[in-house]
């Protein structure tokens, strides 16, 4: 049930838009996320915050930013049958 959860997270197109961004773009500000891909800073804050909750995204802090970057474990996880 785990996994499906988790998978449920790709049901949005923006949500994977999120992930190839931060598959290219690694320890990205929100702001830059939102900006370069041209959607509404609550829309991007939500779908990484969900993803985060997924364990799919890790995020540092830097001063006042937030960074976020693809969980390759976390992400690996999801397809890993002994879960």
């Amino acid at each position: 049930m785990q996994e499906v959860l988790h998978l449920s997270n790709l049901s949005k197109p923006v949500t994977v838009e999120i992930l190839e961004y931060l598959k290219m773009n690694p320890n990205s500000p929100v702001m830059a996320v939102y900006k370069d891909l041209d959607i509404e800073q609550s829309i991007c804050s939500i779908n990484l915050k969900r993803l985060y909750n997924a364990n799919m995204v890790s995020k540092i802090r830097d001063g006042q930013k937030v960074k976020y970057s693809l969980n390759l474990y976390g992400i690996a996880d999801l397809f890993d049958s002994n879960t």
